[in-house]
């Protein structure tokens, strides 16, 4: 499918590329549900068995590469994305890969649930004894009642808005799970008709600070 999207097979008519486009969507649908489903058991702190591979972990690189993947499905649908990174922010043991799944899900949610021509914002900054990435968006909002159960497994928001959506409702539930596993959380802060601010926190303390190593010269 992606050789005859690319036209490397010989050129298309604009129903054939219809097609086609949509047999990509829904491969790419489907990778994601089955990862969601595999992450959702892995990462889950109560059952998960996947055990954390901490290294020296670079917030701002991980949040930039994200959003500099994710323009092209953004600009399809207008939507401006910026970066706004905080010059504290220190290095932080952590799991970068587990992070970065837990980043992509916000991300990806912003620019489903946006609508076309809004804007997202996608931060890290330091906040007392804490680091929070956050993902910021103009879209919908969300109602309070649906907020408290946002991040519980397989939960959806059922609107009309929202209807064009496809998921599995695990997204939001592997991003507080890989925060819960770093000892942070995840919670959203949102207006209906304003839009919603999705928050990740890992704490500054025990096995999230790089160790620094001594060496010859340090004695």
């Amino acid at each position: 499918a992606d050789m005859l999207e690319s036209q490397m097979a010989g050129e298309l008519t604009e129903r054939q590329a219809y097609f086609v486009g949509k047999i990509l969507a829904g491969i790419s649908q489907m990778t994601s549900l089955v990862d969601n489903i595999q992450d959702a058991g892995r990462y889950d702190p109560e059952t998960g068995f996947y055990e954390i591979e901490r290294s020296q972990c670079d917030l701002i690189d991980i949040v930039q590469r994200i959003v500099a993947n994710h323009l092209v499905p953004a600009e399809k649908q207008e939507l401006t994305v910026t970066v706004n990174a905080s010059d504290d922010v220190p290095i932080i043991s952590a799991d970068a890969n587990m992070l970065e799944r837990a980043i992509t899900n916000l991300v990806d949610n912003a620019i489903k649930y946006t609508p076309n021509g809004g804007k997202i914002e996608v931060g890290v900054k330091r906040h007392g004894n804490d680091v929070l990435v956050y993902v910021q968006d103009n879209g919908f909002g969300i109602r309070p009642e649906d907020q408290r159960r946002l991040f519980e497994r397989h939960t959806r928001i059922r609107r009309q808005e929202h209807n064009r959506v496809k998921g599995s409702g695990l997204g939001l539930f592997i991003v507080r799970s890989v925060a819960q596993r770093h000892g942070g959380n995840a919670w959203v802060e949102s207006e209906v008709g304003k839009g919603s601010t999705f928050y990740i926190s890992i704490p500054l303390e025990g096995d999230n600070l790089v160790v620094r190593q001594t060496t010859e010269h340090d004695n």
